[in-house]
């Protein structure tokens, strides 16, 4: 269930169809003033849910009487009411959606990422039809490992700073950065032999020349607000910023850890 609240009126209901397992992200689309929300799940949806035109426009203290779900705020007691918005259902993924991501001051398009091995990308302008189904054009990254295996994709984030990078937690020890401007969008079918060559590849040293029977795989990207640093989780392991101002640096991708820096005579420990 996708629950969207408002600091006047607490919207509570159950979009149609709702989800019908695990919700993993869930992301207000830019410029729409909370009135369109994007979402994904474990079921293989993504939705798009879009509130009435009045959904948000309620005045402070409407309620007939307080109930234990009541918010109060300054100036009065607005009361949880449930609104049905319209759902669009996309069924082009085939396995699990993990995340959702939309870009900053964009408020047609959005981006999701499975496990599938496949990001998508979705126009709001478009019709529906033309981006719900396996076979349908709007796939804009397929990732493969180097034997040519699909892998899974975990999470998704767009730069703020530069909204055409995409990065991309996978299920290997490889964070994959992507230009969009380098992209375009097209059918299973023609990616159906190879993957997306990203533009960056990134991996802490260990894992990626170490031990290859390692679980440890990245969770979750993040790009930081300047759009320099990349900052990624992994399972099994710890937690990175990567240095992605220093593109074709090997220091940036394989930093040189602490314990082999050789120490400087004299040198305080402050």
């Amino acid at each position: 269930q996708v629950t969207k609240r408002s600091w006047r009126s607490p919207l509570r209901g159950p979009p149609p169809p709702r989800h019908r397992a695990n919700i993993f992200g869930a992301h207000i689309l830019p410029q729409t003033n909370g009135y369109k929300v994007v979402s994904c799940s474990m079921d293989r949806t993504v939705q798009l849910h879009e509130l009435p035109p009045d959904a948000l426009n309620v005045p402070y203290g409407t309620g007939a009487h307080l109930s234990d779900e009541a918010t109060t705020v300054a100036g009065g007691i607005s009361q949880p009411r449930t609104v049905q918005p319209r759902t669009t259902n996309y069924t082009c993924h085939s396995s699990r959606v993990k995340d959702v991501e939309v870009e900053p001051m964009n408020p047609h398009n959005f981006w999701s990422a499975s496990e599938d091995g496949t990001v998508r990308q979705f126009d709001c302008r478009c019709r529906t039809d033309e981006q719900s189904f396996p076979d349908s054009s709007n796939l804009l990254v397929h990732v493969r490992d180097g034997k040519g295996d699909t892998v899974e994709l975990k999470s998704l984030d767009i730069c703020q700073a530069h909204p055409h990078l995409l990065a991309i937690a996978c299920s290997d020890p490889y964070v994959r950065i992507y230009d969009r401007r380098k992209l375009s969008l097209t059918s299973p079918e023609n990616l159906r032999w190879r993957g997306t060559q990203p533009l960056l590849q990134l991996a802490p040293a260990h894992l990626a020349i170490g031990n290859r029977t390692s679980a440890a795989h990245s969770t979750y990207v993040c790009f930081s607000q300047k759009g320099d640093r990349l900052v990624t989780s992994y399972h099994g392991d710890h937690a990175y910023a990567f240095d992605v101002t220093s593109a074709g640096c090997t220091s940036a991708v394989y930093p040189v850890p602490r314990s082999v820096i050789p120490h400087v005579a004299g040198e305080g420990n402050g």
